[in-house]
């Protein structure tokens, strides 16, 4: 099962919850002011789907809210953000240079969530992790912007 939500959503944990398994994958991308998908040249080419970050996890509601918090810190008080106590997700600190947060707007942040609950009793969702980076890397030559390192 494939579904895109904006991360600004509120209530965002209960409409995961209600639509999604625990299971996934999540791409993190950027809509720009028409609502299309933001161009990121990439090595290779350009990406024309905006893919900013490409993650997985075990319980999904929970990791996608842990990414909405750690990017509205970054945004709303980012001298106070590693004094914070709150989790840290990865792409949280990208947000605290100023330049990121004029080009990439949290309220077009938005969410793709692919569910892997149909291997539910294995790591189904580290599998599709890691092929759709490493197609991603194949296509572009490098990872998405957010993700640390290349898996090649």
């Amino acid at each position: 099962m494939k579904k895109e939500i904006m991360l600004k959503e509120e209530e965002i944990r209960l409409k995961l919850e209600q639509n999604f398994f625990w299971k996934g994958v999540y791409i993190l991308r950027c809509l720009s002011d028409n609502n299309e998908y933001i161009q990121i040249n990439r090595i290779l080419k350009t990406d024309k789907d905006g893919v900013i970050y490409i993650g997985s996890s075990s319980y999904i509601p929970h990791r996608i809210v842990q990414l909405k918090v750690s990017i509205l810190e970054a945004y709303k008080n980012p001298s106070n953000y590693n004094k914070s106590r709150l989790f840290k997700h990865t792409c949280g600190k990208k947000f605290l240079n100023s330049a990121v947060r004029e080009i990439i707007k949290f309220e077009k942040l938005s969410v793709e969530i692919i569910s892997s609950e149909e291997n539910a009793h294995t790591d189904s969702h580290y599998i599709l992790e890691n092929e759709k980076l490493l197609h991603y890397e194949n296509e572009f030559g490098e990872p998405p912007p957010f993700n640390q390192g290349s898996r090649f």
